[in-house]
């Protein structure tokens, strides 16, 4: 009867074993290894130094030892920043003969290193967030053939934020199913804040007030300028096609309680407000 449960204790043990094993090489591709992130990173791998880690805590190798080449773009003007308003980022990676990459980007306050500004998701397919701070690659944004870029909009920070690096982790990854062997590659770009050449150039720019805030069922906006089209979006950067407008009324009703953007665009102008639906 001993050696029967004894038997049966392996025989369970071993199969326990199996299952472990399973699950540690079976990822949402149902072929990628655990270590291969085909889902995105985890978050706190860019490099930067509110990060201080990297792709390498995952995938072995020596950062930016390879041919390949990284960069890190924006549509923020050479004059800097202007607080408020929406920005396209855009991280790229370049390796011959790769077709499968990876990253993870976040923006930093130079000051503090803290992170700073809201990332908005424009292409859900291929890029997720990570919180409010960083962004990273969905399972369907890894394929490319010798090179891959994303982009996501980045909302401006307040008035005194000052100078603010993006700071990127890029991996061109060697596709053998294991974490050796693959590139990783980093990048960061700085930007500044604008500075006005007068105090009207920021009232025309960041004057418009979301009323009520928080918002039950409609918002109005409050500015001395025309708006030539607003759009809500909501966290993952989903645009909110259920708001209806009525004049300068905004019928919220339909929206699920939480936090939403209004884009709010006046004569070539960009202003984001933070709204809050109750």
């Amino acid at each position: 009867m001993m050696k029967k449960n004894i038997l049966t204790s392996i025989g369970l043990t071993a199969l326990f074993a199996f299952a472990i094993v399973s699950l540690n090489v079976v990822s949402n591709s149902g072929t990628t290894s655990v270590y291969a992130k085909a889902s995105g990173s985890d978050g706190g791998r860019t490099n930067s130094p509110g990060d201080a880690s990297n792709c390498t805590s995952c995938h072995s190798g020596t950062i930016n030892s390879g041919s390949g080449t990284r960069t890190i773009t924006s549509s923020i003007p050479v004059g800097g920043y202007v607080p408020g308003q929406s920005y396209t980022i855009t991280g790229s990676v370049s390796e011959a003969s790769i077709n499968k990459f990876g990253f993870e980007m976040t923006a930093e306050k130079d000051a503090d290193n803290s992170k700073i500004g809201t990332i908005i998701i424009t292409d859900a397919t291929n890029t997720k967030a990570i919180g409010t701070s960083a962004v990273t690659h969905e399972s369907a944004g890894t394929a490319g053939s010798g090179t891959k870029s994303w982009s996501f909009d980045w909302i401006a920070p307040a008035i005194g934020t000052g100078d603010v690096t993006f700071y990127g982790a890029f991996n061109a990854a060697n596709s053998n199913n294991m974490n050796g062997g693959d590139q990783i590659y980093t990048k960061s770009l700085t930007v500044s804040e604008a500075i006005p050449t007068g105090l009207g150039e920021y009232i025309e720019l960041v004057s418009a007030t979301i009323f009520p805030n928080p918002v039950k069922t409609a918002f109005q906006i409050s500015t001395t300028e025309v708006i030539d089209n607003v759009v809500v979006y909501n966290l993952a950067g989903k645009k909110m096609s259920n708001v209806n407008q009525t004049v300068n009324k905004f019928d919220v009703s339909s929206l699920a309680s939480g936090i939403y953007f209004v884009h709010i665009e006046s004569k070539g102008n960009v202003m984001t407000k933070k709204m809050i639906k109750e």
